[in-house]
């Protein structure tokens, strides 16, 4: 489960914006509600979920930036609020 969510990242970190950050991230919360034990112990040698999520969200956030949009930074932010609230 975690190669395709882990395939969302990798692409929106190499710059194909085929998903907007907003649906990426509604995704990506979604496996973490759905795994979350999965979520916390996957580990292919390329990095935890988590420390790919938390480049997701540092590019996310730059992303926002560049655009000026409030919009794109908040998907960073919902998830942050689901990091707390999911996975402790």
């Amino acid at each position: 489960m975690w190669g395709f969510y882990k395939h969302i990242i990798n692409m929106y970190l190499n710059g194909e914006d085929f998903i907007e950050p907003a649906q990426a991230s509604s995704v990506l919360i979604y496996f973490m509600v759905r795994a979350p034990n999965e979520f916390k112990n996957a580990n292919d040698g390329n990095g935890t979920p988590l420390s790919m999520l938390f480049q997701y969200i540092l590019k996310v956030f730059e992303v926002g930036k560049l655009m000026e949009s409030e919009m794109v930074s908040m998907s960073g932010v919902a998830l942050i609020i689901a990091i707390l609230e999911h996975l402790g």
